[in-house]
């Protein structure tokens, strides 16, 4: 795994991003930066509280989030892990 990744600067002004929350644009800044090569994150309890341990997020809140992400299209859950899409359209 590369320990840098390229960012489209155009992430910022997504039309999709713009639909979601403030928290859920958080959450998914935070997997952003955390996902592999292929875009995914484990979406485990472990690894939820690991990413966002700076947060007062339960996983209820953590699960909310990303059902706001999943809803804007610019995240799946499959098998087991988060994959993000989308997200500079």
């Amino acid at each position: 795994m590369r320990v840098w990744r390229k960012i489209e600067s155009s992430i910022v002004t997504s039309e999709r991003l713009s639909a979601v929350s403030d928290s859920a644009r958080w959450l998914f800044t935070l997997l952003l930066v955390a996902q592999d090569d292929e875009g995914k994150y484990p979406w485990t309890p472990t690894m939820i509280r690991s990413l966002t341990v700076t947060t007062k997020w339960d996983s209820a809140a953590c699960e909310s989030l990303l059902s706001e992400l999943r809803v804007a299209g610019v995240a799946a859950l499959n098998e087991g892990f988060v994959v993000l899409r989308h997200g500079a359209e």
